[in-house]
């Protein structure tokens, strides 16, 4: 397979809010194909979801933007890369949550 693929978290900060926490999270994913040939590559990145009321999440302006997105937050991309192309996909998110409430997994 002649198609690389990074993930990274190029910008994570952790704010106080007053009675909140506010963590904002930029995740880099780049593809590159290293290949002879045209490929058609189908990118699938779960979005943060979440299933407390008092957990807000936002999704900024994601680029490019995913072809769908299901209703479990996984984001769907179909990406054609020519010979030697790389492109670049970055999810800015933010995510409060009060001070009081012990999460995991950020």
């Amino acid at each position: 397979n002649n198609i690389k693929i990074e993930r990274e978290i190029i910008e994570e900060k952790k704010n106080d809010k007053g009675d909140k926490w506010r963590i904002e999270k930029t995740i880099k994913i780049s593809l590159t194909n290293n290949g002879e040939k045209a490929r058609q590559i189908t990118l699938e990145e779960p979005f943060p979801v979440s299933q407390d009321n008092r957990i807000k999440v936002k999704i900024d302006d994601v680029v490019p933007e995913p072809n769908r997105i299901d209703e479990k937050g996984k984001a769907v991309w179909i990406i054609g890369l020519n010979p030697g192309e790389k492109i670049e996909i970055r999810i800015p998110y933010r995510i409060e949550y009060p001070k009081d409430l012990q999460i995991s997994g950020l």
